[in-house]
């Protein structure tokens, strides 16, 4: 059976979700047309939790 790579997409506005189940993300600029900006690596270690993501709030 052949092997398939995939890279699977989230979109979503809930910052806690987005660092919570990735590795990085893709910022979408303001304005009209569908453009990118940087993206953005998250460093804490998997698996992450809500209490983790508290302790790194300053």
């Amino acid at each position: 059976m052949a092997k398939i790579q995939s890279t699977p997409v989230l979109v979503t506005h809930d910052e806690d979700e987005t660092v919570l189940l990735t590795e990085k993300i893709l910022m979408k600029r303001n304005g009209l047309t569908a453009t990118f900006g940087e993206v953005l690596y998250v460093e804490l270690k998997r698996y992450r939790t809500h209490a983790q993501l508290d302790e790194t709030q300053p």
